[in-house]
């Protein structure tokens, strides 16, 4: 009768280990797929971020372009208000851009970080 009590305690031992073993498994490979999920979402992230960045310098390069155009055209012609209003109005807008882009690239870095992060404590986890 012990050694039957004994065996049966063992028998639910044995059977609770691989139930959790079963749950542990199966947490893994959840753990793995968002892993990979979040790799794959980081690496589309910093791309898109990265054509934003150069869609921005671009803009930025053609504004200041621009920018030197009419101010030789300005020179040309002499010192009118219009020509001073509109040469101060392009500054400003490189200048918008300008902050768009240290933005842009702030959000980025940030976002990155975060990935590491999320990335450094699911490795954590898995192992």
């Amino acid at each position: 009768s012990c050694l039957s009590n004994a065996s049966a305690r063992l028998e639910k031992g044995v059977a609770e280990h691989s139930r959790l073993l079963s749950d542990v498994r199966a947490e893994l490979a959840g753990l793995a797929q968002r892993h990979a999920a979040l790799n794959a979402s980081g690496a589309s992230e910093q791309a898109a971020a990265q054509q934003v960045a150069s869609s921005l310098r671009s803009a930025v390069d053609e504004l200041a372009l621009k920018l030197d155009s009419l101010a030789a055209r300005v020179a040309a012609f002499g010192t009118g208000d219009a020509f001073l209003r509109g040469n101060e109005k392009l500054k400003r807008a490189a200048k918008r851009h300008e902050l768009m882009l240290t933005a842009l690239s702030e959000a980025h870095e940030a976002s990155r970080t975060e990935l590491r992060s999320l990335i450094r404590e699911l490795a954590a986890q898995l192992l």
